[in-house]
């Protein structure tokens, strides 16, 4: 198992060329957000701004957009379809034109009939693709993890799933957390994708059967939204051109030493996930980026 350190990510810089444009770093898609849980989508989306990604697109149902627009209006909106084949149609439209990443699942209500059908569209669609949150649990419940399997066979990158403990039992695992960290890196090689298992501390599984462990434990990281910042930082840089496991790795560690900095100034206690995007850039100094 190899740890994260800061000499090790800080080789992970990208390169931005001064030439550069909003379409020369990447256009990623939020996939995220219902009525009551807005907030999730919001985090994503301010988190993913902060990732040095060209665009950021939010698509939701229409009764969650308005806090993000309120909050984020350096985002794209758009709103879902009435209907789970005029959803569809919807995301085929906005995956047509230079989306280069997708993350699924914060805030999404997993009783909505429409979000497992668009889960399985983005699974054999996206170019590149975070799972996470609630999109977890819909792949999870209705058994659809064959189709992580099948982006191989599609000539797809594999996906990144970001499940924290809790998350990775409704798979149908349970025992010690030595035990699940094991069966992780078993999930990770059986389906072909990365598995970031996250607890106190955060260990990278990828489908080769190596494994990245991020050591930055901080209470004041334990708190909803802390995971919705982590999926969007992925897949901004996901977006921007990062190569696989380095996005992964980049996204934990510094989602992690923002959160160290943030608690440094603020307290473990006072601490909030907003606070977190608020020291992203103060943790892209620290690593020299």
């Amino acid at each position: 198992m190899i740890e994260l350190t800061t000499d090790y990510v800080s080789k992970l810089a990208p390169v931005r060329s001064d030439e550069g444009n909003k379409g020369t770093f990447g256009k990623v898609l939020i996939i995220a957000g219902s009525k009551f849980m807005t907030g999730a989508q919001t985090l994503a989306t301010f988190s993913a701004l902060n990732s040095g990604v060209g665009l950021v697109q939010v698509f939701a149902p229409e009764d969650s957009l308005m806090p993000t627009q309120i909050n984020c209006p350096c985002a794209i909106l758009s709103a879902y379809g009435d209907t789970p084949t005029a959803t569809i149609k919807k995301a085929a439209e906005i995956l047509s034109n230079r989306v280069k990443a997708v993350v699924i699942g914060p805030g999404l209500d997993t009783s909505d009939s429409r979000n497992a059908p668009l889960l399985e569209y983005v699974i054999e669609h996206a170019p590149r693709l975070v799972i996470d949150a609630s999109a977890l649990s819909i792949l999870a419940s209705n058994r659809m993890t064959g189709l992580l399997k099948s982006r191989a066979e599609s000539g797809l990158e594999p996906a990144i799933l970001t499940p924290h403990i809790g998350e990775f039992k409704r798979f149908g695992y349970d025992g010690s957390t030595q035990e699940l960290e094991a069966k992780a890196q078993s999930f990770a090689i059986d389906n072909k994708c990365i598995l970031l298992l996250k607890n106190h501390k955060t260990v990278i599984n990828t489908l080769d059967g190596e494994c990245y462990i991020n050591k930055g434990s901080n209470s004041g990281m334990a708190k909803g939204g802390s995971g919705d910042v982590l999926a969007g930082l992925i897949g901004g840089f996901l977006a921007s051109g990062f190569e696989l496991e380095a996005a992964a790795q980049a996204g934990v560690f510094i989602h992690s030493l923002a959160g160290q900095l943030a608690a440094k100034d603020l307290t473990e206690m006072a601490m909030l996930p907003t606070d977190v995007v608020d020291y992203l850039p103060e943790a892209y100094k620290e690593l020299g980026w």
